[in-house]
């Protein structure tokens, strides 16, 4: 006898509250990046966790600096989350989080990235 192959469905599917920022961390503007005149946008890929706290993290677009994306990951590590919620259930939730940086020139004027 043949039978259909299994489906699973999250019985949040549809009804899912995604995470949600709720204490942002500021990244730094690391002094290398400031020496080399660095700006730029980083976008950092994470899993929130019941708790609210960052479970893992992975770079989704550099800014094409080490030091500016680096800072950017730490920052939202430290960042702290809403966990995302299946009814009143907290579960694991996966949002992007985005670490902008603006030259700053010596004058103390920011530039955009």
């Amino acid at each position: 006898m043949n039978f259909p192959p299994a489906t699973v469905t999250s019985p949040c599917a549809n009804a899912l509250e995604p995470p949600a920022l709720i204490e942002p961390a500021a990244p730094d503007y690391p002094d290398i990046a400031r020496q080399q005149g660095a700006a730029g946008t980083t976008r950092v890929l994470l899993t929130i966790g019941i708790a609210g706290r960052v479970t893992s993290a992975a770079i989704e677009r550099s800014s094409s600096n080490f030091a500016l994306d680096r800072s950017a990951m730490k920052a939202a590590i430290q960042s702290l989350f809403k966990p995302a919620f299946c009814g009143d259930v907290a579960t694991v939730g996966d949002p992007a989080w985005t670490g902008r940086y603006h030259r700053i020139t010596p004058d103390g004027r920011l530039m955009a990235p």
